[in-house]
């Protein structure tokens, strides 16, 4: 609150403005990769608010309305963790428009990214197996 705009980095800056968005009550809001620029705890702490304000709703003329987020991934990951439904574009068209889990698991995605996304995310998640569950 002490520090200008400019004077903030890309991922502070990305929390002042989705911050911006909730302060205006607006049922929608339009986000564009809203978790570039940020460290993986300020990333899952946008998530997090994010998934709370979707809960709730905001008043139009005196009526409560869904608060609704629409956003452009290009993590798919962060996809799954925002979005009940999911549009995939290909060559500037729709291709396909429905759970993004069910693209992923029928092969539509990669399809669409010409890309075996399934076995990428699997060897990715591989990677961690270092990680023990918390007991």
């Amino acid at each position: 609150k002490d520090r200008f705009l400019n004077d903030l980095s890309g991922g502070q800056v990305q929390r002042v403005m989705l911050a911006m968005c909730f302060c205006q009550a607006s049922p929608v809001i339009l986000l564009d990769e809203p978790g570039s620029n940020l460290d993986i705890k300020y990333n899952a702490e946008i998530e997090k608010h994010i998934n709370v304000w979707m809960e709730d709703s905001s008043e139009v003329s005196g009526m409560p309305v869904k608060n609704t987020a629409i956003a452009v991934f290009h993590d798919l990951s962060q996809a799954l963790r925002f979005s009940s439904r999911a549009v995939l574009l290909k060559e500037g068209r729709i291709f396909y428009d429905g759970s993004l889990e069910d693209a992923v698991t029928g092969g539509i995605a990669s399809e669409v990214y010409d890309f075996d996304i399934a076995n990428y995310k699997r060897e990715e998640q591989s990677l961690w197996n270092f990680v023990q569950p918390d007991r």
